[in-house]
């Protein structure tokens, strides 16, 4: 069963991850990887490339109130498609965040 709801995502917290997954905490969101996701090595320099994409994006935010689109290629738990998402949602120029889940 698809969900188009923003909150479907909720469903890779740590509560629903088996024993045999990793929690780790990257820019602020908690995200769970099971043994056969990919995942970043160097986190902390993966952090600060999520925090230069946060902020490339920012500056593409249209002030007239177009909508600006993003589409995350998800090939992970998307990490940067959420932290993208999540940043969007706190700036006063973004009217809304709509995640799909497949």
């Amino acid at each position: 069963h698809h969900s188009q709801s923003p909150g479907a995502w909720q469903q890779l917290r740590p509560s629903a991850l088996p024993a045999a997954g990793v929690v780790e905490s990257l820019d602020g969101l908690l995200f769970a990887f099971r043994p056969a996701c990919f995942q970043q090595a160097n986190l902390q320099v993966f952090e600060q490339i999520l925090s230069d994409m946060k902020a490339a994006l920012f500056r593409l935010v249209p002030s007239d109130g177009q909508p600006l689109r993003l589409l995350e290629l998800c090939g992970g738990v998307g990490v940067i498609g959420l932290s993208l998402a999540h940043a969007a949602s706190t700036w006063k120029r973004c009217r809304g965040v709509s995640l799909l889940s497949t």
